[in-house]
């Protein structure tokens, strides 16, 4: 009968231990603001260029507890046709280069999470790697992409650059004149994104 009670007395601790742990633990869900920016750019035989990125989404978790805080499952999407360019021309050629038929998407997926800290201030932005799996044309690719992430109060902002070799991914640079003028095969991409918490 003691055994009995005994037992009972452990599991109602031990249920009461986790209510606890989940109660201290605080998770919170950020999607891109309208105000993020991104642009690719790189070079030619003739003359440099560059494109902007229009349309894209993402999201990720972060996750608190105590003095602890760790981001996790990010994911980024950008529509192939949301690459625009000042020349329809390039931009033409850039959509076919990516096969945006068949690859409507590019993205990028957080493979790992971990734990992060500083910024808080608002001033001082701490740097982390994110580590993951890119998607371009339809070619998956282990990718560490460097990231200054500043927290201001509900907004997390997210700047960095990438240099990307697009034959990696399956991508031929595209070319034009009948070969004349040819883009080189390393693109620079540029981020300044702005995440906010998500009131869904």
């Amino acid at each position: 009968m003691i055994g009995a009670f005994n037992r009972k007395r452990s599991w109602s601790l031990l249920l009461l231990c986790l209510i606890l742990s989940i109660q201290e633990t605080i998770c919170q869900t950020y999607v891109l603001s309208d105000s993020s920016q991104i642009s690719i750019s790189g070079t030619s035989t003739l003359h440099d260029w560059q494109m902007n990125v229009t349309r894209f989404n993402g999201s990720f978790e972060i996750s608190e507890e105590k003095d602890m805080r760790a981001l996790s499952s990010l994911r980024f999407e950008a529509e192939t046709l949301g690459l625009t360019a000042k020349k329809s021309g390039m931009q033409r050629d850039a959509h076919e280069a990516l096969g945006a038929d068949e690859f409507p998407v590019i993205r990028f997926e957080q493979d790992q999470s971990f734990p992060i800290g500083g910024g808080e201030d608002g001033v001082s932005p701490s740097e982390v790697l994110l580590n993951g799996i890119l998607s371009i044309r339809g070619h998956d690719e282990n990718f560490e992409i460097p990231v200054g992430v500043q927290w201001l109060q509900e907004t997390v902002l997210m700047k960095g650059t990438v240099v990307l070799n697009m034959t990696a991914f399956g991508v031929d640079p595209p070319k034009a004149m009948l070969g004349l003028i040819r883009t080189g095969e390393e693109v620079q991409v540029d981020f300044d994104l702005s995440w906010i918490q998500d009131q869904n």
